[in-house]
């Protein structure tokens, strides 16, 4: 009985971060992945590309480069 519960622990102790860590994965990359379409809808510009792009999932945020015509205040407020 002893040992069973032992195991039980042992593998519970496993088992949950490796399940958490997963889950952390897994959201990770569907929020990069809407965030790719995101910037491909969103930036389809005619005179500017983006050159780069930073895709952080921890906190949340997209940094963008670009290259071509600056963007103007209206451009951007109209996206």
């Amino acid at each position: 009985m002893r040992v069973n519960l032992s195991l039980l622990v042992i593998t519970l102790g496993t088992a949950v971060p490796r399940a958490y860590l997963a889950m952390q994965l897994v959201n990770d990359d569907v929020f990069k992945t809407k965030a790719r379409k995101f910037v491909a809808q969103e930036f389809a510009l005619k005179e500017t590309q983006v050159a780069n792009s930073k895709i952080n999932p921890t906190t949340r945020t997209i940094a963008l480069a670009f290259i071509g015509h600056p963007l103007s205040q209206s451009n951007l407020q109209n996206r």
